[in-house]
């Protein structure tokens, strides 16, 4: 691609072609603009006439095309015909950007000639293309030139033209009119609610949430009236717009009425949940757990949260809610909560080992912590979710024996029976020092009951007979390499020749890379390229998996109480 200094810009701004809108289509403004303003002269080009061609050619983009000719319309030719011609081609491009409104407003500022003359030939034009500029004239000829359109402006609404109603209600927040003739406004917007009309509906809800950063808050009404309406683009510009305001008005009550009015939308529509996604994460930044909570357990009551197709669904927000503190207290509240749908969500929301909430436990019964261990046991797969979820049961002072020996019977029967490696070597590393009664009681029949199991199924020598020499040394090899690191281990804590010689491994936030520390001194961070992980199966799934599955069904049906 040539390279175009400002000597050859100058050259094609003075031949006047439409190749300076690919000239300049990658540069910056602040280098553009005073060449521009050196090199034109007032009214001796149609520029309108040469961005119409550099569009017909494709010479640029709209958005680029858009910017120059801004920078070019106080230099250029004025004919009505190749406004308009070049008005109609740049809507057919692209029609979804605030340039069309600025060239206008631009073109007419402080021109009230110029303002009225190209007015009155656009109303005459029966197109949507029109709307912008329309709407453009009246705005700068009411600020600008103080000349009111609140009469034209209420006219247009009172009418049922939709071409005539876009204009007046589009870009209603950037006229200048009084409290009193908004509230006027308000009242004709609710009258035209009712007409059902798709660009209406679009233009109503964008101008109310415009009037209402501008402070007009009466028009949130407006809002509300489309929070029964179960068109899904309804519910799209809903969500967009609830997202555009979440910093400002999230704990309006008009707000979270209008948040809760989205709860039944397709969990494939991807669009609206990006836009939930950002709202809830918001809740979480004000702590609003009471709320963040209602709006998920009506949201899955109503709508399809707990389908397959959402588990990669609200992947950022599912993130932060497991590191915030109220997770715990959600996840406690939820297990005990008699919703299968709700337990079905909650096994796609946990993504790490969680303890449950100890406060709110402090009020549940026997049959409160039997339901919940049935639900963990049904709902859950992985060995660290499971046993921190159940262990933490312990944590409450005040538990029966009776509900002690229940949980000592899922951590020894059921988690321990199906994960034993994994169960044993848990509470086999447990420090005495930070355990409770409770705790300190399970750790040791935890590790008693397994070790007496598996001392029982190594003195059956017929497995013994049956073990590949080849497997027999690999278990001699691994149980080997976890003694030397258990040894390792110990050496670090108790000779300081490690500390002075081996580097201390420290893993980053989220795993996704680590550093280390020697005396005092850190290494450069080293990220992780891939990640990959790894789940314990249960035992179960090896040697009986239809009864088993059939347990976790059991499990999950299960009422509280019974």
């Amino acid at each position: 691609m040539k390279q175009y200094d400002e000597k050859d810009i100058e050259e094609i701004l003075q031949n006047y072609s439409a190749e300076v809108f690919k000239v300049l289509e990658y540069k910056n403004e602040s280098m553009y603009v005073p060449i521009i303003e050196k090199t034109c002269i007032k009214e001796k080009c149609d520029y309108f006439d040469l961005a119409y061609q550099a569009l017909n050619k494709n010479l640029s983009n709209t958005w680029t095309i858009g910017n120059i000719l801004i920078n070019l319309i106080p230099y250029s030719i004025i004919d009505i015909d190749n406004i308009l011609k070049f008005y109609k081609l740049f809507h057919s491009k692209e029609n979804g950007t605030s340039k069309h409104f600025q060239i206008t407003k631009l073109l007419v500022l402080n021109n009230h000639t110029l303002a009225n003359k190209l007015l009155e030939n656009l109303i005459k034009i029966d197109d949507d293309f029109v709307i912008p500029h329309i709407s453009a004239i009246l705005v700068e000829l009411h600020n600008s030139n103080h000349e009111s359109q609140y009469n034209t402006i209420v006219n247009y609404l009172k009418n049922d033209n939709i071409l005539q109603l876009q204009c007046a209600i589009s870009y209603i927040h950037l006229f200048n009119f009084s409290d009193e003739e908004l509230k006027e406004i308000f009242v004709i917007f609710k009258e035209k609610v009712k007409l059902s009309n798709e660009k209406i509906d679009r233009a109503l809800l964008y101008s109310s949430y415009d009037l209402i950063e501008k402070g007009y808050g009466y028009f949130s009404k407006i809002l509300l009236l489309y929070i029964d309406n179960d068109d899904i683009e309804i519910k799209f510009h809903l969500s967009q717009i609830l997202n555009f305001t979440r910093k400002n008005h999230i704990k309006k009550k008009w707000f979270r009425k209008s948040f809760l009015s989205i709860i039944d939308v397709d969990i494939e529509n991807q669009n609206v949940i990006f836009h939930i996604e950002s709202v809830l994460k918001e809740f979480l930044k004000i702590d609003d757990y009471d709320f963040i909570k209602e709006f998920l357990y009506k949201w899955i009551e109503k709508g399809n949260l707990s389908s397959i197709s959402s588990k990669n669904t609200l992947s950022t927000f599912k993130h932060e809610f497991n590191e915030h503190k109220l997770f715990s207290k959600f996840v406690t509240e939820s297990l005990l909560h008699e919703n299968n749908n709700l337990h079905k969500v909650l096994a796609d929301l946990i993504e790490k080992d969680i303890e449950l909430d100890a406060d709110t436990m402090q009020a549940w019964n026997k049959n409160d912590y039997l339901y919940v261990c049935r639900k963990i046991l049904g709902y859950f797969y992985e060995f660290k979710i499971m046993n921190t979820l159940v262990f933490s049961m312990l944590s409450v002072d005040n538990i029966s024996d009776e509900v002690k020996n229940i949980i000592f019977e899922v951590l020894v029967n059921h988690i321990g029976k199906d994960y034993s490696y994994d169960t044993l070597e848990y509470y086999k590393n447990l420090e005495y020092l930070e355990l409770n009664e409770n705790e300190k009681q399970a750790k040791d029949i935890v590790i008693e009951e397994l070790e007496k199991r598996n001392q029982q199924v190594r003195e059956l020598s017929i497995l013994k007979e049956l073990t590949p020499l080849s497997l027999q040394n690999r278990i001699i090899s691994r149980t080997n390499s976890i003694a030397m690191n258990k040894a390792m281990k110990e050496s670090r804590k108790e000779d300081s020749f490690f500390s002075v010689f081996f580097p201390n491994r420290i893993i980053i936030l989220y795993g996704r890379g680590s550093f280390s520390e020697l005396a005092g001194n850190f290494s450069d961070v080293t990220y992780l390229q891939s990640i990959s992980h790894s789940v314990t199966m249960p035992n179960a799934t090896r040697t009986h998996p239809v009864d088993y599955e059939l347990e976790r069904y059991k499990f999950r049906m299960a009422k509280k109480g019974q």
